[in-house]
């Protein structure tokens, strides 16, 4: 009868292993970082010495996996220069292969906001090139996945609802 403890305890040890390969298996490989775009930046709060912003951000997931996403921390330059940032501890999940659009928050202070119509007024233009990055925290991977979207919004063009120059 001792034959049957090693052999119940091998037998044991090899279960766990088959399900320890099974359950990363089954979570499937994140091959590609999410994409995360901006959609829509609108003021919510405003004090005089902070913005508060709803921002609507499209997570566009390239996996055959969904991602289970935990939480994100981002940021936004306007021209070259900080304008707001945000972290959001917001659980959602994103489809392999689809998108979410998600609403968050940032902030940015009034010094900021004083840099960027200054700026706007020594181009002499509507033009707002924007960088949109940080970092998103998906269920069951170590590290977090970095973004980074780059974009130009010309304000004076008729087809942005402007007039043009």
């Amino acid at each position: 009868m001792s034959w049957l403890i090693p052999r119940q305890s091998t037998s044991l040890f090899a279960a766990l292993v088959v399900l320890a390969i099974a359950g990363c298996a089954g979570l499937g490989a994140i091959e590609t970082p999410p994409r995360v775009n901006l959609v829509d930046l609108r003021p919510a709060e405003v004090t005089l010495f902070e913005q508060r912003y709803l921002v609507k951000l499209r997570v566009a997931n390239p996996n055959d996996v969904p991602l289970e996403v935990r939480g994100m921390d981002y940021s936004i330059e306007i021209n070259d220069r900080k304008f707001a940032d945000g972290v959001s501890d917001r659980h959602f999940e994103v489809p392999a292969y689809g998108e979410r659009v998600i609403e968050v928050s940032l902030t940015s202070s009034l010094f900021r906001l004083i840099e960027q119509f200054r700026k706007l007024d020594q181009q002499g233009r509507l033009v707002l090139d924007y960088r949109l990055s940080g970092r998103i925290s998906v269920a069951g991977a170590v590290t977090r996945y970095a973004f980074d979207h780059e974009d130009t919004l010309d304000l004076s063009s008729p087809a942005a609802g402007g007039t043009p120059l």
